[in-house]
Formats: C-alpha cells, sequence, structure tokens
C-alpha cells in the first residue's frame, strides 16, 4: 500500500475550494493591497480545473472559527 493517495479528479465538481480573502483589518495592521487581484486568480485557476468555487471577505476571527 503506497503511502500517498491519489485525489480523485474525475467528480463534478471535482471539489470545493473556500478562499477566504481579507483585506480590511482593525487596529494597528495595514490594509493587505492586492488580496482582490490574488483572489481572482485563484478562483479562476481552480474553476478551470473544474472546482467549486467560493469566496469569502474580510471575516473576522469570531467567524472563521465557528
Amino acid at each position: 500500500m503506497s503511502f500517498f493517495q491519489e485525489y480523485k479528479m474525475n467528480s463534478t465538481p471535482r471539489g470545493l475550494l473556500l478562499i477566504i480573502n481579507n483585506h480590511d483589518f482593525r487596529g494597528n495592521f495595514e490594509n493587505r493591497e492586492g488580496t482582490d487581484i490574488d483572489c481572482e486568480g485563484l478562483r479562476n485557476l481552480f474553476m478551470d480545473l473544474g472546482f467549486g468555487v467560493e469566496v469569502r471577505a474580510n471575516l473576522t476571527a469570531l467567524v472563521i472559527c465557528n
């Protein structure tokens, strides 16, 4: 038996991808410029590969952890 297992790529969609795109931050943190471009690139890539993609923006730690 192999240690590595292959991800089956024959279902539709092939899988689901959740992208959490946090751009805006509170407190002494600077906003993350460029995240929208990165997010769109990832979204397009995985959609082209046949994955379902959901994007959530500017989630708080409380929302992410629950």
